[in-house]
C-alpha cells in the first residue's frame, strides 16, 4: 500500500506507529478521497470501525476539517447519522475554541506589541486565518509565537502580568539545543490554551543561518483577520517552516492537518517560477529533503498537484551534505541516544556550550525533573536522575 511506503519514515501520529494504517482499506481509501475533495461512496463498516477512525484521528486535530468537507458532499458519500452527530459536535467545539483561542491572541498579541516586542503568530492558529477557508477547520493544541531571543525576559514579565505562569525556563537552561518556551494560563480566564513562545524555527539542528530569525521577521505579513490583527511568516517562510517541522522535527508522529496545512499552504505558490525560487530557498535553508517528504505526502493525501515543470522531485536540486547528515541523524534520534547528541552538538556553536549540555544531559537542570521526580529535596532529585538514566540507557 503506498501509504505505508511513505509513512516508512514519517510514521503517522498515534499511540502505535501508523496506527491509522491498520483501519480497514476501504475506510482509508474513503479517508483518502473525503481529503482530496473527491467524495465516494461510504463503506459499509461495522460500527465499530467508524468509532476507530474517529478515535484514531483524535492524535491528528483534523476531525473539524472532516466535518467541513463532508457537509458539502452527497448524503450517499457520507459516513452513517451516529458518525455525523459526533463530527457536528466536535465542529461546534472546534468553533468555541477558535473564538477562546482568538481572544487570547488579540491579548496576548496587544500587549507584547504595547511593550514594544515584535511578535509573529506560527501554524494552526495563524494558517487558519489566512489559508483555510474557516479558522475553525484548523485546531490545534496552543498557540505558537515568536519572539527574539534578547526579548524573551521582556515577554516573561509581560506573560506574567497577563495571567501566565512559567513552569520552566528553558530559555535560560537549553537556549542552544531547545526552541520554544511554555506559558501556562493560571486560570481559565485567562484561556484555554498553553502559549508556545518560540525564539527559533529550528529545534536542536543547527540548520538555519545565523541571522534567519530576523530575515524571518523582515519578510512577515500583517493579518487583520475577524477576530484578531497579528504578523505572521510569508507564504514561503510558512511553508519551509512547516514542511521541517512537520517531516523532520516530528518525523515520528506526523499530523493529517499538518499535511493539509502544506496543501493549503501550497496552493498559494502562482506558478511554477514561484515553486522553483521555494525549492532552491529550500536548498539554501537546508529544508529541501523535508520539502520533498512534506509535498509527497500532501500528494498522497489532499491530490495536490505541482506545475508540470517541477513535479518530477528527481529533477529537483540535491540537498546540501551538511543537510543528508542531519536528516539521518533526525530519523534516527527516538531511538538512538548517540544519534540524539550528535545532532543536538550541531547546534551548539561554541566547546563551553557543547559540555555544558553533555553535562546537563546526564544532570539535567531540576526544573526539568518533575516528571521523574516524586518528592521534593535533594534525595528525590537523585531518585529521579536515577530513573532517568535506567530509561536513557535502554536507547544506547
Amino acid at each position: 500500500m503506498e501509504a505505508g511506503r511513505l509513512h516508512h519514515t514519517c510514521r503517522l501520529a498515534g499511540n502505535v506507529e501508523n496506527e491509522l494504517l491498520t483501519l480497514p482499506e476501504s475506510l482509508i481509501s474513503w479517508l483518502v478521497m473525503l481529503l482530496r475533495q473527491k467524495p465516494c461512496p461510504a463503506p459499509e463498516c461495522p460500527e465499530e470501525d467508524w468509532d476507530r477512525l474517529l478515535e484514531l484521528l483524535r492524535s491528528h486535530w483534523i476531525t473539524a476539517t472532516l466535518y467541513w468537507y463532508i457537509r458539502q458532499i452527497p448524503d450517499e458519500c457520507q459516513p452513517p447519522e451516529a458518525v455525523m452527530n459526533r463530527l457536528h459536535d466536535a465542529w461546534i467545539h472546534a468553533v468555541l475554541q477558535t473564538m477562546k483561542g482568538g481572544m487570547q491572541i488579540k491579548k496576548v498579541i496587544g500587549a507584547l506589541e504595547n511593550e514594544g516586542i515584535p511578535v509573529l503568530l506560527l501554524k494552526g492558529p495563524a494558517l487558519g486565518r489566512t489559508v483555510y477557508p474557516s479558522s475553525a477547520m484548523r485546531q490545534g493544541s496552543d498557540i505558537d509565537m515568536l519572539i527574539s531571543m534578547q526579548d524573551m525576559k521582556r515577554c516573561e514579565r509581560v506573560m506574567a502580568d497577563l495571567g501566565y505562569h512559567c513552569p520552566v525556563r528553558t530559555a535560560d537552561h537549553s537556549s542552544d539545543t531547545a526552541h520554544h518556551q511554555n506559558f501556562h494560563p493560571a486560570s481559565k480566564k485567562t484561556g484555554p490554551f498553553v502559549i508556545e513562545m518560540h525564539w527559533r524555527l529550528d529545534c536542536r539542528f543547527g540548520l538555519m543561518p545565523d541571522d534567519f530569525i530576523e530575515e524571518i521577521f523582515s519578510r512577515s505579513i500583517r493579518v487583520e483577520a475577524d477576530d484578531c490583527t497579528f504578523s505572521t511568516l510569508s507564504v514561503e517562510d510558512h511553508l519551509l517552516y512547516q514542511a521541517f517541522h512537520m517531516a523532520c522535527q516530528h518525523c515520528h508522529g506526523t499530523r493529517l492537518s499538518w499535511i493539509c496545512d502544506i496543501a493549503y499552504l501550497s496552493r498559494q505558490i502562482p506558478d511554477a517560477a514561484g515553486w522553483d525560487h521555494l525549492i532552491r530557498l529550500s536548498v539554501e535553508r537546508n529544508c529541501r529533503l523535508s520539502l520533498e517528504s512534506a509535498i509527497s505526502m500532501a500528494r498522497f493525501w489532499t491530490g495536490l498537484s505541482l506545475p508540470p515543470e517541477v513535479c518530477d522531485i528527481a529533477l529537483w536540486p540535491v540537498p546540501s551534505k551538511n543537510e543528508e547528515d542531519r536528516w539521518e541523524l533526525a530519523m534516527n534520534r527516538v531511538g538512538s541516544i548517540p544519534s540524539l547528541i550528535q545532532l543536538s552538538l550541531h547546534a551548539i556553536p561554541n566547546t563551553r556550550g557543547k559540555l555544558k549540555y553533555l553535562y546537563r544531559f546526564v544532570f539535567p537542570h531540576p526544573e526539568l525533573m518533575s516528571k521523574y521526580c516524586k518528592g521534593t529535596g535533594g534525595a528525590s532529585l537523585l531518585a529521579g536522575y536515577w530513573r532517568r538514566w535506567m530509561l536513557v540507557f535502554r536507547y544506547i
